[in-house]
């Protein structure tokens, strides 16, 4: 009861609130709703994860918290690993952030898809949206996808029964920031790869170096046994935890450059 009160407050914050009540009230079998707040819209697919992107990222606490610890310059430089369908990018947008380049990148094609049409639709910008998977050396991957979910994951199909059956050219960091990024400084990058997060520091053949051009850096950890190396990891960029949400190791993480964190 008190769940579904919640997601009602939720929708409060979006300009078609009663539409959208009435439709997953009345209509349950309408999928693809368009969410809209100001002169921007996004769809939503309740068949998949969407509502986790497009209204917890827009209305819920895990990302504006970390706020009041960044500065940013009136013309920024944005980058979003693990997109899903856009929720973090579209909340940058409804802060007002003049947002001048952006790469957004998503491992499920099917979720890539509808991510293509958010962020196409409501930015005036050449904005690079990658199907791929972030990892630590360039590689194919072959997965059967489902609809969509906040945790696809390069280790483990999400798909229950049935799914699409696709490959999925894996990149490192580097490699797409040298591709798509012309700016020196890479003023916020976020970061929710399932896991892969620990890979792309971690591992024996990962070299990435684009981290050091980051200002700031909102990563989500998630669980393994250690997690002090890739807190050092982060350091050796020059990137220092200012803030965290819930536990020290697991959770979303907000990491600022010492060298660059002025705007």
């Amino acid at each position: 009861m008190f769940q579904r009160l919640a997601r009602i407050n939720r929708l409060r914050w979006f300009d078609n609130s009663l539409q959208l009540l009435v439709e997953r009230s009345l209509f349950r079998k309408t999928n693809l709703q368009t969410y809209r707040f100001g002169r921007h819209e996004a769809i939503v697919d309740h068949r998949a994860a969407d509502a986790g992107s497009i209204v917890s990222c827009l209305t819920g606490n895990m990302y504006r918290q970390f706020f009041k610890h960044i500065h940013l310059p009136s013309k920024m430089t944005l980058v979003d690993l693990g997109a899903n369908v856009g929720g973090f990018s579209l909340l940058m947008l409804a802060q007002g952030h003049d947002i001048e380049q952006l790469l957004c990148v998503e491992f499920n094609p099917r979720t890539y898809e509808r991510l293509r049409f958010n962020i196409r639709t409501n930015f005036d910008i050449n904005a690079h949206i990658i199907n791929a998977a972030v990892c630590a050396k360039e590689q194919t991957i072959q997965m059967k996808f489902n609809i969509g979910s906040t945790s696809d994951s390069i280790y483990k199909s999400s798909a229950v029964n049935n799914g699409l059956e696709s490959t999925v050219s894996g990149y490192s960091l580097d490699t797409l920031i040298e591709k798509y990024i012309t700016s020196d400084i890479i003023d916020l990058c976020k970061i929710d790869i399932e896991g892969a997060e620990s890979e792309m520091l971690l591992s024996d053949e990962s070299r990435i170096t684009a981290l050091s051009r980051c200002r700031y850096v909102v990563m989500e950890m998630h669980p393994i046994p250690d997690y002090k190396p890739m807190i050092e990891a982060m350091a050796r960029h020059g990137l220092k935890v200012l803030a965290h949400e819930g536990q020290v190791d697991c959770g979303v993480h907000l990491f600022g450059n010492e060298n660059l964190k002025t705007a």
